[in-house]
């Protein structure tokens, strides 16, 4: 891991807000902000661990020298001193050896957890999806996803998101501009708009293979999703927001983060309550939004950035419950678009595409793999393995359950995902010993095992 230095952020910041801050730029294991002993009080600076030194430039690159309010970020490298070997038995060397720096001050670590990352409104716009699909796209779904729905694997392309796929999520581009002048520029970038179209053209493609369709319909799910959320199509120079900081909720988040997820979970409802409560287009309405072409979708988005940043730098950055009540309506009818046009766009996909008509057989076959320490989980990212742990509890989140393990939220050791059919075994696990085999993958820095088979999990 690599250890960075992060300095200059306002003094009422805390941990989950910087690491808000970089995650969308890097790999995050912990963030620990430097505090008074006596106080509490933070004393602007701390120390972010990163996966590697992709990562750790990668946050560099993006945020240092940003200013933030009246401060200016800076972030740094840090270097590891070499430990100097003491000689055990001199007792006056042991009276003069420093104590260790995490004793000299006060730092809270923060271990990201992966859930409520945009999670919600990408299975809300599945849901949605999925009520307006035709038999024939619905047979498609089912051919290529098999047992999994779409609101299932909506958040799949965060899940496999890496440094070269991190741009196909949003569209960075300055305010002030015309229809003509943004669908320029759009269209010459690699961005949303233009993964989107290109995982169109793969998943409606007869000769590509089938993982790539596969690949490519969950990749579609998601951008689809992705150009429908504002500060996703926004300006370069706050990160989409992700550098304004405001105040919700009596808690510090950011502009980006607001329109992500905070507002959501303010409303208190489940996906598929989400779903039912913002799925009331009329027929009109279904037809017209389904006949917008893509860069209409991207050009709706651009212009509510445009509306929220005039707002913010008009009224500040404090967001009261008028604002929720002013703006909920705007995040239900983009996550009802979403839903809308995502099954529009399937239903001509698969209107015109030849695949068959179920999906492969999965065989389940028992094969001999690694059985693993569950300390030691974090270690195989990649690796098939066998691992056993108690289960700490778990959270229905409607299109998947995580399960922790090892450890109550959010001290888990790493968490189990359950999906599709395997969602049901969740009520009988919470207190036992179990043992789960598959896949170990990294999640923001954190590992999981995802599990979409019952088969999985021995208890």
């Amino acid at each position: 891991m690599i250890k960075l230095f992060v300095g200059g952020f306002p003094l009422d910041m805390d941990e989950q807000q910087l690491a808000e801050l970089i995650a969308p730029h890097g790999d995050i294991k912990t963030v620990k902000l430097v505090r008074d002993k006596k106080t509490r009080v933070c004393k602007g600076y701390g120390f972010v661990e990163m996966a590697d030194l992709k990562s750790a430039e990668g946050v560099i690159l993006a945020l240092n020298g940003e200013q933030m309010g009246d401060r200016q970020l800076t972030i740094s490298i840090r270097e590891e001193e070499p430990v100097k070997p003491v000689f055990q038995n001199s007792e006056a060397v042991r009276k003069k050896r420093p104590r260790r720096i995490t004793t000299a001050v006060t730092g809270i670590l923060v271990t990201l957890f992966l859930a409520a990352w945009g999670r919600t409104g990408h299975s809300t716009i599945g849901l949605i999806a999925a009520n307006h699909l035709t038999s024939q796209a619905k047979a498609g779904v089912t051919a290529l996803l098999g047992n999994e729905s779409l609101a299932d694997v909506a958040s799949w392309a965060d899940d496999n998101r890496d440094r070269s796929t991190s741009s196909w999520h949003f569209i960075n581009v300055e305010l002030g501009l015309s229809f003509e002048d943004f669908s320029k520029q759009v269209s010459s970038k690699e961005d949303v708009y233009t993964a989107l179209v290109k995982e169109e053209g793969i998943l409606a493609d007869d000769k590509a293979s089938r993982e790539d369709r596969v690949n490519a319909l969950k990749y579609v799910i998601h951008f689809v999703g992705d150009i429908h959320q504002p500060m996703h199509v926004s300006r370069a120079e706050d990160k989409g927001g992700n550098t304004i900081q405001v105040r919700y909720d009596g808690k510090g988040t950011n502009l980006h983060s607001l329109w992500d997820t905070k507002m959501l979970e303010h409303a208190g409802l489940s996906e598929t309550q989400l779903a039912q409560n913002f799925d009331k287009a009329t027929p009109q309405q279904i037809a017209q939004w389904q006949s917008d072409s893509q860069m209409t979708w991207a050009w709706e988005s651009y212009q509510i950035s445009t509306q929220l940043y005039g707002e913010i730098s008009k009224n500040g950055t404090k967001i009261d419950d008028a604002y929720y009540q002013a703006h909920m309506s705007i995040v239900e009818n983009r996550i009802e678009k979403a839903g809308i046009r995502l099954a529009g766009l399937l239903n001509a996909i698969f209107a015109k595409t030849n695949i068959a008509t179920s999906p492969q057989q999965k065989v389940q076959t028992l094969v001999a793999v690694m059985t693993i320490k569950e300390s030691d989980v974090a270690n195989h990212i990649g690796e098939t393995v066998k691992v056993c742990s108690k289960v700490y509890g778990h959270k229905d989140f409607g299109s998947m359950v995580l399960v922790n393990m090892g450890g109550a939220y959010p001290n888990s050791l790493f968490t189990v995902v359950l999906r599709g059919d395997s969602k049901g075994l969740a009520d009988n696990l919470d207190g036992k010993l179990i043992c789960v085999s598959g896949k170990v993958i990294d999640y923001k820095g954190r590992p999981e095992i995802v599990v979409t088979e019952k088969v999985q999990v021995e208890q």
